[in-house]
């Protein structure tokens, strides 16, 4: 099937994270362009551009901003779905139980869509069970590295409110 060679990707405005949008949109590219995926019928991706239009149009404000407006999960879901990354949940519930209550319970991270189909990562499932030491232990007073995090947010909070109160003075003067 002849296709066209321009493919434009990361053109979309999730609520959420970007790169793991435009990595999905990438890979899905790229699977096309190799002849690995097809893509959908010409009247399939019109109806799908219609239903999403009119989706948007009753969910956002009228504006040329949310005409490529998704949501970050279903549009990941959706876009993985197309060439078979999406998760199965349900099977991974009785074969890999510890890896679905991660998955479960913990946030939605973008290296579940690469647990199965194309562009497999072995080190997928351990990054998902792992998550808390890369995001959460940096954070905590006990962290080997740097030290201040607790101290950056007290120093923050009180230049915050000395600039409420410079403000609040200025108001009564003037």
């Amino acid at each position: 099937m002849k296709h066209p060679s321009l493919a434009i990707c990361g053109l979309i405005q999730v609520v959420g994270a970007g790169f793991p949008t435009g990595e999905s949109q990438s890979r899905y590219v790229s699977l096309v362009m190799n002849g690995k995926v097809r893509l959908p019928s010409k009247e399939v991706m019109e109806a799908d551009i219609k239903k999403k239009r009119e989706i948007n149009a009753e969910r956002y404000s009228q504006s040329q901003r949310h005409t490529i407006q998704a949501d970050y999960i279903p549009y990941l879901d959706e876009i993985n779905d197309l060439f078979g990354a999406k998760p199965n949940f349900l099977k991974m519930f009785f074969t890999d139980p510890v890896l679905f209550w991660a998955l479960f319970w913990g946030p939605s991270l973008p290296y579940q869509y690469r647990l199965q189909g194309p562009h497999k990562w072995p080190g997928a499932r351990q990054a998902i069970l792992d998550w808390k030491k890369r995001v959460v232990k940096p954070l905590k007073d006990d962290y080997k590295g740097e030290q201040h995090s607790s101290s950056f947010l007290k120093l923050s909070v009180f230049i915050f409110l000395f600039f409420i109160i410079i403000a609040y003075f200025v108001k009564i003067l003037f």
